[in-house]
């Protein structure tokens, strides 16, 4: 599960995680940095990909058992196919 308190023990113990967000139930701010098409890189002819770090939030439970928020940074990978990015936004549609 990628609660705040197993992102947290993660961090803290310098290991990865990865988990899977839907672009389409996701903030303004990631749409749009998922659909403006500056900064992805081929992966041959049919798969882009970009990334980058930015701070976030986490619910933890401190030592005195209170919910509290941390800030982490994060690294977000966006990656995809381009025929299925096509199929979602209109062959029309020419950003990739």
């Amino acid at each position: 599960m990628n609660t705040g308190e197993n992102i947290a023990y993660n961090v803290i113990h310098k290991n990865g995680y990865i988990y899977s967000k839907s672009v389409r139930g996701s903030s303004k701010e990631v749409k749009d940095y998922v659909l403006n098409a500056n900064d992805y890189k081929d992966m041959g002819d049919e798969y882009k990909f970009k990334s980058r770090v930015v701070n976030t939030n986490i619910w933890i439970t401190n030592a005195k058992g209170k919910k509290v928020q941390v800030e982490i940074e994060q690294k977000q990978v966006v990656f995809f196919i381009l025929k299925n990015m096509q199929e979602k936004l209109g062959k029309t549609d020419k950003r990739f």
